[in-house]
């Protein structure tokens, strides 16, 4: 009987929660990106609709499209943000390169 008045705001934050909450990559320096917006590059570079500045790398006979898809300054450093598209699996990886380092990007569930 205690949970019945808190039955409203609790049916409130479930809803909030579902609408705000949804898988993202997250890069190191903490840039999201959608899954919507990372699956669109993955459909258009697969496609063939993006052909300039995709590069083909094979190695070991898998072939792998690269794109950079964004740059930014972040405290005054340069990234550079690409996917990779396994072009035979079409196995989609997230990455963001500074200097020499690239790191990849995980798809985890976040709540914005």
């Amino acid at each position: 009987m205690r949970l019945l008045p808190l039955a409203s705001f609790i049916a409130l934050m479930s809803h909030l929660i579902s609408v705000s909450a949804e898988y993202k990559y997250v890069c190191p320096s903490k840039t999201k990106f959608t899954t919507a917006r990372i699956d669109m590059l993955r459909n258009d570079i697969s496609s063939g609709s993006i052909t300039e500045g995709v590069l083909i790398i094979t190695s070991s006979g898998l072939r792998v499209l690269t794109y950079i898809f964004d740059r930014k300054i972040i405290d005054g450093v340069a990234y550079d943000f690409m996917v990779t598209v396994n072009y035979r699996d079409k196995l989609t990886r997230v990455y963001e390169k500074e200097s020499d380092h690239t790191r990849i990007c995980e798809l985890i569930f976040v709540l914005d």
